[in-house]
Parts: structure tokens; C-alpha cells; sequence
């Protein structure tokens, strides 16, 4: 080192104490991006089911019915005429 305690341009400094982490800048974008890829290939694994070969007033077979909260619910293959693949849709009473 130089008299003044400045570092010559011929050393060179490791002091991690100097480090600082931020979630600015490259960092930040690059837990966004991940993220990003995250969610978009979680939705690319969606699957759509229904419910028209399933019997009428029944859950449908191999699903396990359940709640939150308090009540007696009840799940059960209906038919209707306003669901969206038309005739049965999957309805929750109780």
C-alpha cells in the first residue's frame, strides 16, 4: 500500500466485509425472469376436465371430496345445461 493507505494500481483488494447485496439491477431481473418461467410452466401443465361421462349425483370416481371451514358440503357430478362443456358440471352444496 501507498503511504496514504489508497491501494497502487498493482494491488489488488479482497475485503468481503465491502460486499453489499441488493436485489437491484441484474439480480433482480434474474429472480423475475426465473419466476416468470416458474408460473408459465406451471400453467403449461394445466389440464381441463370434465365431467360428461360421469354419473349424475355422484362425486366424480377416483376424486376425494372435502371442505374448509365448518358445514356438511357435498360434491356432486350435476347436470346443466348452462356448463360450459355441456351436460354435467361439478357442483358443492350442503
Amino acid at each position: 500500500m501507498s503511504s496514504t493507505n489508497q491501494p497502487s494500481t498493482d494491488e489488488i483488494i479482497f475485503n468481503p466485509s465491502n460486499w453489499s447485496y441488493t436485489t437491484e439491477g441484474p439480480m433482480k431481473n434474474l429472480v423475475m425472469l426465473m419466476v416468470s418461467i416458474g408460473m408459465g410452466g406451471g400453467m403449461a401443465l394445466a389440464q381441463t376436465v370434465n365431467f360428461d361421462t360421469f354419473k349424475v349425483g355422484e362425486p366424480p370416481p377416483g376424486w376425494t371430496a372435502t371442505k374448509t371451514g365448518t358445514g356438511q358440503a357435498k360434491w356432486t357430478v350435476e347436470k346443466d345445461d348452462s356448463a360450459p362443456s355441456k351436460p354435467n358440471l361439478l357442483k358443492q352444496s350442503g
